[in-house]
Order: C-alpha cells, then sequence, then structure tokens
C-alpha cells in the first residue's frame, strides 16, 4: 500500500515529533552494526506505535497504519532520522 495524496500532504507538512539527526551526528550510537535500525526501534520504542499500528516500508520511510483501520498514525524517515506521530 502507497500512501494518498492527502498522507502525503500530511507527511510533508508535519513538524517532527522524533528527530534523531542531532544524536546521530555527535556520534551517540556509532557503535551499532546497524545505525538505521537502532533509531527505527528507538523510535518505535519511544512513540510505543507499535501497541497500536503496523509497519509499511515503503522505501525510505516506514509508514505506521492503525490496526483496525488503515488510518495513517505515524511515519518515521528512516533516510533522515527523524518521524512523526500524529
Amino acid at each position: 500500500m502507497s500512501t494518498t495524496q492527502s498522507e502525503d500532504d500530511l507527511i510533508n507538512s508535519s513538524e517532527h515529533t522524533h528527530d534523531y539527526r542531532t544524536a546521530y551526528e555527535r556520534d551517540e550510537h556509532r557503535n551499532a552494526d546497524d545505525d538505521l535500525g537502532y533509531y527505527i526501534q528507538r523510535f518505535e520504542r519511544e512513540s510505543q506505535i507499535t501497541r497500536r499500528a503496523r509497519a509499511e516500508d515503503v522505501g525510505g520511510v516506514i509508514l505506521y497504519r492503525g490496526l483496525k483501520t488503515s488510518r495513517l498514525l505515524a511515519f518515521y524517515d528512516y533516510e533522515n532520522l527523524c518521524g512523526t506521530v500524529f
């Protein structure tokens, strides 16, 4: 499933609720073999989004849609290390 135009607009206009770029640049977590995986897991843990949504990787961005509905609840941009919970 890809995003709708309204979801694209929402994603592109949102302010990030989670931004790990500074932490990454400060070398906060360079010991891990998989920095991307670390920050994805950190976003999921801090936002607790996986308790109420399923993840869908659409290339560069992971969409989190409600378990009971397909409503977009959050997204994580793993190329830019930031995400938003709506």
